[in-house]
């Protein structure tokens, strides 16, 4: 038996037709399973479930399970989706909880060998079993309150103290300075911007190609040439969650980015001036 797994449905829910919604996502679910199952697949139903995301600032009941076809398809507040785990706030906080123990994990299990091994060897190990962890889908965490990347960053400042053999009392900007490591902040920046320039030169698939358009002036100005991209942000009511949005975020980033970094070709030297751009802006 073949199993269709990582199926996603997405509906949008108005608050006071709730019912309805519901109505339409189990006709959707039915269909779903009628089709899989007449393509020689079985939904696996014990994995299903349902995500309401929501505002934080609005207060919603949890929605009813649903039962489809004799079993409960249940509402759960974090789903998890390819390692990343999507809360009913969008707010990341149980993904950052999750990613901090696991490069915590990796940080005990190099300090016990860090004696037997040189600086160079100890920082590839850190790579490997931490600092993967943090920049594993670190895009998501654009738009996010600082406060909420403090985990993070006290994880990444703790690998680098290990890495360097520094003491807790020593400021750590000059030790993450040393490394050439960007603070988590400046990694998030740095990895929406380097997607970006790949957009721009042909590097990424057009579904995300088509989120992102050239700065088209009505007519020839001096700046035409600065590779500005639109920037159309959405209403003010939805601030807090559309403006974290890939379409809306990244031409922000790229348009406070220097001209002669958006107008490099070649993505080695785009990503050195970028990363020494985002070193002097931290400072």
């Amino acid at each position: 038996m073949m199993y269709a797994d990582d199926t996603q449905l997405y509906i949008t829910m108005s608050p006071t037709k709730h019912n309805e919604s519901l109505q339409k996502l189990s006709k959707s679910l039915t269909d779903i399973m009628s089709w899989s199952s007449s393509n020689k697949l079985k939904v696996n139903q014990s994995k299903t479930e349902i995500l309401h995301i929501t505002s934080q600032f609005r207060n919603s009941s949890n929605l009813p399970n649903l039962v489809i076809d004799g079993v409960d398809v249940i509402s759960s507040n974090n789903v998890r989706d390819l390692g990343v785990i999507i809360d009913n706030k969008l707010n990341m906080k149980q993904h950052i909880k999750n990613t901090c123990r696991a490069a915590a994990f990796g940080i005990s299990k190099i300090g016990k060998i860090r004696k037997f091994l040189d600086m160079q060897s100890t920082e590839r190990l850190v790579h490997a079993f931490v600092t993967s962890h943090l920049d594993y889908c670190i895009s998501l965490y654009s738009g996010l309150p600082n406060s909420t990347l403090v985990p993070l960053q006290h994880v990444q400042n703790t690998a680098a103290r290990l890495v360097t053999k520094s003491r807790k009392h020593e400021h750590i900007t000059p030790i993450l300075n040393s490394l050439h490591w960007l603070p988590v902040v400046s990694r998030v920046k740095f990895k929406i911007l380097l997607l970006v320039f790949k957009i721009k030169h042909g590097f990424a698939p057009t579904y995300l190609s088509d989120l992102l358009k050239p700065m088209i002036p009505a007519r020839r100005l001096r700046s035409s040439k600065d590779a500005h991209l639109q920037y159309n942000p959405g209403p003010r009511t939805y601030t807090r969650y559309g403006d974290r949005a890939f379409s809306v975020n990244a031409p922000k980033l790229w348009n406070n980015l220097p001209t002669n970094i958006r107008n490099i070709t070649s993505i080695e030297t785009f990503k050195s001036n970028l990363k020494r751009f985002l070193f002097n802006s931290h400072d």
